[in-house]
């Protein structure tokens, strides 16, 4: 009797100390699979020419190939012309392919290897976000977020959108795992625009499609034609050179022929001025969206959200007609737990 009461006293004090240590386990979906390969997206203001990221991913590709465990870097600037690729323009995709692991530093772990990849890269006014290529195409697919861990913000004013996704970014920087935070930057756009003056058209004889179309020759393009090429088609382009249509000042001295032959300059004939707006305006359940974007690093997904939630809830007031949800990766491990609150029960019940 004393030694079967002496095993049962042991196994109690087994069972009891598993217990202790899976309540400080935390909770995620499931474990990140190595791929081999990581995804670095830098993210910069809306505002960037397309010539200005070619150079930041120039600057940055080098900085990652010099890190002796990337075999090489390859990066893609622009957006994709699909519905499935919800990046922005001043978004970039570089894929770092590694060395296979024994050609690794003594000591180097991914965690580590991202960490110093993070830092090489570093550059004033670009946020990082690194993940890895097929989980990252998962995520945008199925939840829109590029990242680990997303914050949706709803609302009806872009606005006040992006104030409380600024917002919401600030106080989840606090929050202990938070890494690579970023707020979309919604009304960041640089915009020129031509508002056509009908009064002073009329005094020149000159009709607003007229003038419309020298706006769409010189600062757009108009298509002339297709070459084709074997089983490829491109079209033939024509605008005005960049010295003519570079600024407000060089676009109002774009001339518009009038009916007897006058040259007028398109600042006689319409206001011309700049503008901040919406570089790319995302929706969701019928509302507009504003997302906030980071990674979880040193910490579960699960105990992160938890204490990002009570932050959150805690310094951010909501006005009405206002909300905000938790998405990304974080998003199946709530589906999967509701459903397990189902299965799981009957599954018991059943045995």
């Amino acid at each position: 009797r004393f030694q079967i009461g002496s095993c049962q006293l042991q196994s109690l004090r087994r069972f009891l100390g598993a217990l202790g240590v899976a309540s400080r386990i935390g909770s995620e979906f499931m474990p990140p699979l190595n791929e081999g390969d990581l995804l670095f997206m830098p993210i910069a203001d809306p505002s960037i020419s397309l010539e200005e990221s070619t150079r930041i991913a120039k600057q940055q590709n080098a900085a990652i190939a010099s890190v002796p465990e990337v075999e090489y870097a390859v990066a893609k600037v622009g957006r994709a012309d699909t519905s499935t690729d919800p990046s922005p323009l001043n978004m970039t995709e570089t894929i770092v392919h590694l060395r296979p692991r024994e050609q690794w530093r003594d000591g180097m772990t991914q965690e580590r290897l991202r960490q110093e990849l993070d830092a090489a890269v570093a550059v004033p006014g670009v946020a990082s976000i690194w993940t890895m290529p097929i989980i990252n195409r998962i995520d945008m697919l199925s939840t829109g977020i590029r990242s680990e861990v997303g914050v949706k913000i709803f609302g009806a004013d872009l606005a006040r959108l992006e104030e409380l996704a600024a917002r919401t970014a600030a106080i989840l920087r606090g929050v202990p795992g938070a890494q690579s935070v970023y707020a979309e930057q919604i009304t960041s756009g640089q915009y020129l625009n031509i508002t056509i003056d009908r009064a002073a058209a009329a005094r020149y004889g000159i009709g607003v499609g007229a003038i419309q179309e020298v706006i769409e020759t010189a600062v757009g393009e108009t298509v002339l034609s297709n070459t084709i090429e074997g089983r490829q088609r491109f079209p033939i382009r024509v605008r005005y050179a960049p010295e003519f249509r570079q600024g407000p000042q060089a676009v109002g001295e774009v001339l518009v022929a009038a009916p007897g032959g006058a040259q007028v300059p398109l600042r006689a004939l319409a206001q011309i001025a700049p503008q901040r707006g919406p570089a790319m305006i995302s929706s969701e359940n019928g509302l507009l969206v504003a997302t906030v974007l980071l990674n979880v690093q040193g910490r579960d997904i699960g105990g992160f959200i938890g204490d990002a939630r009570r932050a959150v809830a805690a310094g951010v007031t909501l006005p009405a007609g206002y909300y905000l949800g938790w998405s990304g990766r974080f998003e199946n491990q709530e589906h999967a737990r509701a459903r397990l609150r189902i299965v799981v029960p009957i599954a018991l019940l059943v045995i």
